[in-house]
C-alpha cells in the first residue's frame, strides 16, 4: 500500500478539471487501476513525484523531478507559476490546453448530458481560442499579506490561503502592477494594518482592479476588514489623494492612457472565503467604469457603452467577450417581433444588445448594484424596449416579482451602512408579470453552480421557442441540459467552446437549443 513522501515514477497520461496531472498504476492486489493525481506535471511528462496525500481511491503527489519532458512542455512567462494557484497550464502548449479543454467539454456531453456523439458533431461542437493568451482579465482580486514584517501580495498558492508573494501577472490586462506596487508603499506609509486570516486582525485584505478595455477607465477597490471606516476615513481619502497622483504621473511617464475614474471601499469582516462584502463607500470619482462593445452580428456593427460597478458582474476576458456574445447572437437568431428574456442579466450586457433586434426584452438578476447599472445602461443608450427585474432565480419564480426603479448616487467620501438607500420597487401586478410571458427567445448564464431547480422548471413550463444556454461550467451545463431534454420536447442545435481563460481548465460553452415542431 503507497504511504505519504514515498517517492515513485510516474508517467502522465491526462489532466484533471483542475490542472493536475493523472496517472495510473495497476494494482496486483486489487486488479484494478490506482489513480494518481500529480501537482507540477503534464500530460506527456515521465516525473519523479513524492505522495502528498493518500485517499481510499485516490491517491495526491507532486513532482519533484521531470524524468522525461513532455513535448507539449513549455517555458512559462511567469516566475511564480508553478506555485501560485492562478494558473495550472502555464507550461502547457497553448494548442494543447484547447485541446484537452475541447474532449473535457466533449466527455461531461457524453457522460453526464448523455448526448449522443452524432448530435454532438452535428452541432458544429467545436473551440475557439485566442490569438494571443497573456494580458486578457480586465480584472483581478489581489490579496495582501505580511512576510517578515514586508506588505506583500499575488495569488494564493493551490488549495491555500498562503500568499505567492508577485505583484505582476502574466494573465491580468497590462500596467496593472503599477497600482499594486503604489498601494503597498502607501499602506505603509499610512499605517494601514494587513488583514492576517490566522488571527482575523488587520485591516487590509484584497485590492480589486477592473479595467474598461474601449475606454481604459479604471476602478479600483480596496477590500477591507474594517467595522467602523469612519475612524479610518481620513487615512483613506490621504491614500486616495496619493494614489491618483502617484499613477497619473507614472502614466505620463510611460506614455499610457489609462486613468482611474473609480476607487471606492469595500467593507468585508466575514471570516469565511467570501471576497466581496454588501457594503461600499464610494471615495473618489464615479461609482462605475464607461467601457464600450462592439459586436458584429450578420455583417453589421452594432457598439452599446455600459457602465459597470464593483459588485456587478461583466465578463472578465477582455477580447473573447465579443466572440462569445457574438456566438450567442448567430443562435438566438433573433426576429423583429420576438420577445427575449435574459436570465442572469448581470449590467444588462446581452439583454441590450438582444434589443436591438428583438421586439421586447427582459432581464432578470439578484444583484441590486447590477440593476441599477443595467437600467442606467438602457437610459446611456436611449434603449426604451428593454425591462430589469429584481429576481433571486434560486427561489420560487412563480412568487411576486419586483422591477427596479430608483436608486440614489451616494455623497462622495462618505461613510454609509448601505452605499445606496434600499431600491424601490414595484410589484407588477399579476395581470402584467413579466415573467409570464411566453418568449421566442429565452437567454441564460448562470453561475458556475448551473440553473437552479425553478430555472429549469421555469424554462419546461414556458417552454421559450429557442434557449440559448451560456455557461462557465460543462458539467452543470450537461447536468441541466440532461434535465431539460428528459421532461421537455428540446433539441441540441448547435454547441460551441470559447476559451476565455486560458492557462486554467475554465471554459466557456454556448449552445442552442430549440424545440421540436
Amino acid at each position: 500500500m503507497y504511504r505519504r513522501n514515498e517517492k515513485l515514477k510516474l508517467e502522465i497520461i491526462d489532466i484533471s478539471t483542475d490542472g493536475l496531472g493523472i496517472a495510473k498504476v495497476f494494482d496486483n492486489e486489487t486488479n484494478k487501476n490506482i489513480v494518481f493525481f500529480v501537482k507540477d506535471a503534464l500530460v506527456g511528462d515521465t516525473v519523479e513525484a513524492v505522495i502528498t496525500k493518500v485517499n481510499k481511491t485516490v491517491i495526491f503527489a507532486k513532482a519533484i523531478q521531470i524524468i522525461d519532458k513532455s513535448q507539449y512542455r513549455v517555458e512559462s512567462k511567469c516566475k511564480v507559476s508553478n506555485k501560485c494557484g492562478g494558473c495550472q497550464l502555464l507550461s502547457l502548449d497553448y494548442k494543447k490546453q484547447l485541446e484537452i479543454k475541447k474532449a473535457m467539454v466533449k466527455n461531461n456531453l457524453l457522460n453526464i448530458a448523455k448526448l449522443d456523439e452524432m448530435v454532438i458533431d452535428n452541432a458544429g461542437f467545436d473551440i475557439v481560442g485566442m490569438k494571443s493568451p497573456y494580458h486578457f482579465r480586465n480584472k483581478i482580486i489581489m490579496p495582501f499579506g505580511t512576510k517578515n514584517v514586508n506588505i506583500i501580495s499575488g495569488y494564493y498558492a493551490g488549495r491555500t490561503h498562503y500568499i505567492i508573494d508577485n505583484t505582476y501577472c502574466t494573465t491580468a490586462f497590462a500596467h496593472h502592477e503599477i497600482i499594486i506596487d503604489i498601494m503597498k508603499n502607501l499602506l505603509k506609509e499610512n499605517n494601514i494594518s494587513i488583514y492576517d486570516e490566522n488571527t482575523n486582525k488587520g485591516i487590509f485584505r484584497q485590492l480589486m482592479l477592473r479595467k474598461a478595455n474601449e475606454t481604459d477607465e479604471l476602478s479600483i477597490t480596496f477590500i477591507v476588514n474594517d467595522s467602523a471606516p469612519d475612524k479610518n476615513v481620513d487615512k483613506y481619502n490621504a491614500i486616495v489623494k496619493s494614489l491618483v497622483k502617484e499613477f497619473d504621473v507614472q502614466c505620463r511617464n510611460k506614455n499610457l492612457n489609462i486613468k482611474i475614474a473609480s476607487v471606492s471601499l469595500n467593507i468585508n469582516t466575514s471570516v469565511n472565503n467570501v471576497l466581496l462584502g454588501k457594503k461600499s463607500i464610494l471615495l473618489y470619482g464615479n461609482d462605475f467604469i464607461k467601457d464600450k462593445m462592439t459586436l458584429n452580428v450578420n455583417n453589421k456593427e452594432y457598439s452599446l457603452y455600459f457602465n459597470i460597478s464593483d459588485l456587478s458582474f461583466y465578463q472578465t476576458n477582455i477580447y473573447m467577450t465579443k466572440v462569445l456574445y457574438e456566438t450567442v447572437f448567430e443562435y438566438a437568431n433573433i426576429k423583429q417581433d420576438d420577445k427575449v428574456l435574459d436570465m442572469y442579466c448581470g449590467i444588462g450586457t446581452m439583454t441590450l444588445f438582444a434589443s436591438l433586434f428583438a421586439k421586447e426584452v427582459v432581464g432578470t438578476e439578484v444583484i441590486e448594484k447590477a440593476i441599477f447599472n443595467a437600467n442606467n445602461n438602457a437610459k446611456l443608450n436611449n434603449i426604451s424596449n428593454a425591462n430589469f427585474i429584481y429576481k433571486d432565480l434560486d427561489n420560487d419564480l412563480d412568487s411576486d416579482n419586483t422591477i427596479a426603479d430608483a436608486f440614489i448616487r451616494p455623497k462622495v467620501g462618505a461613510v454609509s451602512d448601505r452605499p445606496y438607500r434600499e431600491l424601490q420597487y414595484n410589484k407588477i401586478n399579476d395581470n402584467n408579470d413579466l415573467l409570464s410571458y411566453t418568449y421566442d427567445v429565452l437567454i441564460v448564464d448562470p453561475p458556475r453552480k448551473g440553473l437552479s431547480a425553478s430555472a429549469k422548471k421555469y424554462i419546461i413550463e414556458h417552454k421559450p421557442k429557442k434557449l440559448v444556454y451560456v455557461s462557465c461550467d460543462s458539467a452543470t451545463l450537461s447536468r441541466d441540459l440532461k434535465d431539460i431534454l428528459d421532461n421537455s420536447d428540446y433539441k441540441v442545435e448547435k454547441i460551441k467552446v470559447v476559451d476565455m481563460f486560458a492557462h486554467t481548465m475554465h471554459v466557456e460553452c454556448v449552445v442552442l437549443m430549440s424545440k421540436v415542431k
